[in-house]
């Protein structure tokens, strides 16, 4: 039903004058502010921009008059952008100036395209309100830009970015050139057009009253906010989500103040309020809706139909709009509150809820309230039902894990008394936690879940701070079908798209379900919510629903189920089930036997929760499970778990990290392995210690003259540096000139990397400093610090310059000078600071990435020195530990037994610390000499030789003891399956030219594939005739540090004499060097008339060259003969 709107009287006098001038652009004289509040954001910039909302999803927005935004009083955490297109007054060279609390950034296109924009200057810190010049404050050195060319009557577009921690927050640009002034002023809407958004929500009406979704309206008066350039307003009101030309009901309205005559109760509405502006362009408002209360009670709790309430549940409503008081009716009979009996009657309430006395255990009840008006009248309620909570039910298992700090599900997982071992267990009314009860602590909230009905369920779950949901069908198979990753509020289930799980196809019957979660500090909560065929509405898993979760089962296997490369002789525990005073255990490579608890597989019946087998077969899986069992004999059959038997011996498995410091005695850090029991290092055909390292950058490398110097680093300003310093000693005056070849990369353009005369290595120390930047301050920037931990100065470039480039500094008394050249000829002064120092003095090449944490590498050459420079290059990290490896010798030593121990070097020292790839190491066991093999009690991984080293980082994985392995070498055998194709004389041979995997450099005047020729390895051979190239093959085998190889061929004198004292046959290997073969090792062997095996071996220890190539193999014929060969064989030693 659609009612006209007529104006009120008091609202008629508020109307809009409507200009006469012609229409203007869009926007014109303003700024489009868009504002987000909240989230992660704080005084750094960057988490503005790196906020999920941004830069689509602003909470607010509004158009100013120029780009000021001054302080907003009372509000912190939020961040703004100001987007408009600047038009200069006249063509020149203009200055921008950027003055803010906190961040700022100020981008400009070169045109009115916003993806030409430039960063141009900005605040890293904090000023006063439009200080320009960042006196007594701290806004870091490139608040101003260089001067820009700019073109009268051009657009460009312009964007200022802003963020504020605590305490004031305010951003301001100011301007001069051409037409403003040479002072700075503030960039004003005069020469602005505001950023138009597709579509400009500033355009559309906004603010209605009553707000959108609003219910329980009585009041007929309608308003908004007026789009920022409406003259008159189109209103349309209806009953109908789809309103057209019928639903309108104030055409050309000039004012914003409406009133609809006579609300319907109840009943929903809907309207939209299009704004037109003076040249009669319309914008579609949003369609807003709203509903009116009611006249009979409504809202009521229990929603009809709740299945399970508690006995002590409230019954809770709305009142109607003209209720005075309620008449409540409860009872077992739908008759006696469909008729409001007397005998439901439960007499008449003031208020708006009434607790029932006395209900019973899984009884379904119906209730009703009447609404009664001052009239006397009464307002009949709907009936509606619910069913109690049956006998039985109730409740869920809370555990908790205290003292473990952080705030991921992966900081209480990782602890070593989970889950075996909670500081308590309690129950739970509820699928909920306590909320606000302590910080660091991990907790788990668990239940079989009875579900009534079947179909599709969904959950959600709500904790502060993370948290997992699990569902299954039991502990075993659950899986996580919902999370939150950072925290949210109690109950609060849609603070992010992860915390909602998919549809569940649920049928009726009982479901494992627990909510795991981790609190850091703060505020801590935990819940669960589910909607489906038996609770339409979402609501809290309810005690009606859930019965406590006691684990009587076998739990957290090790190995975990599904673990892959594990010992031979793996421990076997579990946590034992509730209860459980014996534990059955199986063990089979037959799944089944194990599942129905064959007596087969039974391998042990005892009190222990841990057991180790027999050695088991390598490569083989097995399947493994307990079974619980109570003081009455009751058997809770466990879980079906698997791991699978390594085909090698496991040392170390997961990556971990030797933090080395070789500074102070004893010079060495080592990684111990310890076996309660000595291990054989023999069994099963093993030969070798393999394993995985990985290192880092080196800090510093030279090589003919280029310096690369890797540092992270927040930045060399302000009161204190981080930094990485490379120096040497200078007293008197000097210089030193690099050229600063490359800058690497990193996210930062205020990355800088140059020359630097310091006063010492303290973060705060007096410094000259000639950095070329990463593209701030137009890529160079002269600075330096005038007093011990006081503020920074600096003198940017004039024009933008970039690597290749020169850089000098100077030193003449206390006066220090900065240059900057292209040639090392002319060069250009950017400054000089006067700054006491005393001698000696530190001077060298200094880099930041201006990104702590962020690794960056500056390049350069040409260093030279004048003056009294002395030592060798010193590398310091200034300020803060910057990252990179000094080079360091690594060794693995094994002990047996009896306490021998062998040692043996990487034959890549000292760099094998500074590989950033993980490299392979492989030490055959035999070079372990003096030590028992068949014995081995500990393996260690050291770094360092006992004289003064370095620092760093370096990871070891993947370490094993293994067996020879067989490389794939294609036709080993000459075997053709295509012996027609290209015959030669006689009719059983093949050209080379087709055999598969094997190649000659030409085409062979005799050699082929044969049949008859001595083959030792089914029906063919290689023939191969005294002048005919070699045959080779390259595998796809690369060859790692410390490898052995044996080659292995079958060959023999087939046509012609047999020389019994010179050299018939040579075998080679050899590496690929970029499609180049490189002969690495060679045998010339002399052959019988009859076929026999020969061997040739070499070692990636001793011949290192062909190191992380692929390795080939190659035969030629050295006399006048025929010979076969036949069967090639290659493998790892």
């Amino acid at each position: 039903m659609n009612r006209r709107l007529t104006c009120l009287a008091v609202a008629c006098a508020l109307l809009l004058t409507v200009g006469s001038a012609g229409a203007q652009e869009i926007g014109k004289g303003k700024v489009l502010f868009e504002y987000w509040f909240g989230g992660s954001i704080n005084n750094n910039v960057d988490t503005l921009k790196a906020d999920p909302r941004f830069p689509n999803n602003p909470g607010q927005s509004e158009w100013r008059d120029g780009m000021d935004r001054p302080d907003w009083s009372g509000q912190d955490y939020w961040g703004a952008r100001g987007r408009a297109y600047l038009t200069p007054p006249e063509t020149g060279d203009y200055t921008f100036w950027t003055a803010s609390d906190d961040d700022s950034e100020l981008w400009l296109s070169t045109d009115a395209d916003p993806a030409n924009a430039k960063m141009i200057c900005n605040v890293e810190g904090w000023c006063n309100y439009q200080n320009w010049t960042g006196a007594g404050q701290a806004p870091g050195p490139n608040r101003q830009s260089a001067p820009i060319p700019l073109v009268a009557g051009q657009k460009y577009y312009i964007e200022l970015l802003f963020s504020d921690g605590t305490g004031g927050g305010h951003a301001s640009i100011g301007w001069a050139g051409p037409g403003v002034g040479a002072t700075p002023v503030v960039l004003k809407g005069d020469v602005l057009t505001a950023f138009i958004r597709d579509p400009e929500p500033l355009l559309k009406a906004q603010n209605p009253e009553p707000a959108n979704g609003a219910v329980d309206v009585t009041n007929p008066l309608f308003t908004w906010k007026a789009g920022a350039n409406a003259v008159s307003h189109e209103v349309y009101v209806g009953n109908n989500p789809v309103l057209g030309p019928n639903d309108l009901v104030a055409a050309s309205a000039l004012n914003m103040y409406y009133h609809l005559a006579g609300l319907t109760p109840g009943a929903q509405y809907y309207w939209r309020v299009d704004e037109v502006d003076a040249a009669g362009n319309k914008y579609e408002g949003n369609l807003w809706s709203f509903t009116v209360q009611p006249i009979k009670s409504y809202a009521q709790s229990p929603y009809d139909g709740a299945m399970f309430r508690a006995l002590d549940t409230k019954l809770s409503w709305k009142a109607g709009s003209t209720a005075m008081s309620h008449n409540v009716y409860l009872s077992t009979s739908f008759e006696d509150v469909n008729t409001a009996a007397a005998a439901a009657f439960q007499g008449a309430q003031a208020g708006t809820t009434f607790t029932p006395v006395a209900l019973e255990y899984g009884t379904v009840y119906y209730w009703r309230v009447d609404e009664v008006d001052t009239a006397g009248e009464v307002i009949p309620g709907d009936v509606l039902t619910f069913s109690t909570i049956q006998e039985g039910m109730g409740g869920a298992t809370y555990e908790v894990w205290a003292n473990i700090d952080g705030g991921t599900i992966a900081d209480l997982t990782g602890s070593a008394d989970f889950p075996r071992n909670p500081t308590s267990v309690t129950t739970v009314s509820n699928m909920e936690a306590p909320v606000d009860s302590a910080d660091a602590f991990g907790g788990r909230i668990s239940a079989w879940l009875h579900v009534p009905v079947a179909g599709e369920y969904t959950f959600w779950i709500a904790s502060d701070d993370a948290s997992q949901l699990f569902l299954g069908a039991d502990k075993n198979s659950a899986k996580v079908i919902a999370s939150v990753e950072g925290w949210a509020g109690s109950r609060a289930w849609d603070s992010n798209a992860s915390q909602k799980s998919a549809p569940v196809q649920l049928e009726a019957g009982v479901y494992y379900i627990a909510a795991l979660y981790k609190e850091g500090s703060g505020g801590d909560n935990c819940s669960v919510a589910w909607q489906g065929p038996a609770v339409p509405v979402r609501e809290l898993v309810l005690d009606g629903f859930i019965t406590p979760f006691v684990g009587l089962w076998a739990d957290d296997p090790s190995p975990v189920d599904g673990a892959q490369g594990q010992p031979d002789r793996p421990v076997l525990n579990w946590m034992a089930g509730v209860g459980a005073v014996e534990h059955a255990l199986y063990l089979s490579t037959d799944k089944n036997a194990v599942a129905a608890g064959n007596a087969s597989a039974l391998k042990v019946r005892g009190a222990d929760t841990s057991y180790v087998p027999a050695a088991l077969n390598w490569n083989t899986t097995y399947y493994w499970k307990v079974d619980e069992i109570d003081p009455n004999g009751n058997v809770a059959p466990g879980f079906v778990w698997s791991f699978k038997v390594a085909d090698y011996i496991p040392v170390i498995d997961e990556a971990v990290s030797v933090t080395y410091d070789n500074t102070t005695d004893p010079f060495i850090t080592e990684l111990t392995q310890e076996y309660s029991s000595p291990q054989d290092w023999t069994k099963n055909g093993v030969s070798s210690l393999q394993l995985q390292l990985k290192g880092n950058a080196p800090k510093m490398s030279v090589s003919n003259g280029t310096i690369s110097l890797m540092a992270a680093g927040a930045d060399i300003w302000d009161s204190a540096d981080q930094f990485r310093y490379a120096y040497k000693t200078l007293n008197g005056d000097g210089t030193m000139v690099a050229r600063v070849v490359s800058r690497g990369t990193g996210s930062s353009e205020w990355a800088k990397g140059g020359v630097m005369i310091r006063q010492n290595t303290e973060a705060g120390s007096t410094h000259a400093y000639m950095p070329i930047t990463g593209g701030g301050g137009n890529g160079a920037s002269f600075q330096g610090r005038l007093a011990a931990n006081g503020g920074s100065s600096n003198s940017d470039s004039g024009t933008a310059i970039a690597p290749p480039y020169w850089v000098k500094i100077e030193r003449v008394g206390n006066t220090f000078n900065g240059f900057v050249s292209a040639d090392a000829t002319v060069w250009t002064q950017l400054g000089t600071w006067n700054i006491e120092m005393t001698d000696p003095v530190c001077i060298g090449l200094a880099v930041t990435s201006h990104a702590s944490g962020e690794l960056r590498t500056f390049t350069f050459d040409g260093v030279s020195t004048t003056g009294d420079v002395t030592g060798d290059w010193t590398v310091a990290d200034i300020g803060v530990a910057q990252g990179g490896n000094d080079p360091a010798p690594v060794y693995v030593a094994v002990t047996d037994s009896a306490g021998k121990t062998a040692m043996v070097k990487h034959p890549d020292n000292p760099n094998v610390t500074m590989m950033t790839d993980w490299v392979t190491w492989k030490v055959l066991t035999s070079r372990f000499s003096g030590v028992n093999l068949k014995a081995i009690t500990k393996v260690t991984v050291g770094v360092g030789d006992g004289t003064p080293g370095g620092v760093g980082i370096l990871q070891v994985a993947n370490a094993r003891v293994v067996k020879p392995v067989a490389i794939n070498v294609v036709n080993p055998s000459f075997e053709q399956p295509n012996a027609t194709a290209k015959l030669l004389f006689p009719a059983s041979a093949i050209r080379f030219e087709s055999v598969p995997g094997w190649k000659t450099d030409k085409a062979p005047a005799n050699s082929s594939v044969r049949k008859g020729v001595k083959s030792t390895n089914g029906d063919w051979a290689a023939f191969l005739f005294g002048g005919d190239p070699s045959i080779w093959q390259l595998t796809d085998y690369s060859v790692v540090e410390g490898e052995a190889f044996t080659l292995t061929v079958d060959a023999s004198v087939s046509f012609g004499a047999v020389r019994d004292d010179k050299a018939n046959l040579r075998m080679s290997f050899f590496y690929d060097d970029g499609g180049k073969r490189v002969t690495v090792a060679t045998s010339d062997v002399v052959l019988p008339g009859y076929p026999h095996t020969y061997t040739l071996s070499f070692s990636s220890v001793d011949k290192r060259a062909p190191v992380g190539h692929k390795l080939g193999v190659e035969f030629v014929n050295l006399l006048d003969n025929g010979i076969s060969v036949d069967n090639v064989r290659l493998t790892t030693k």
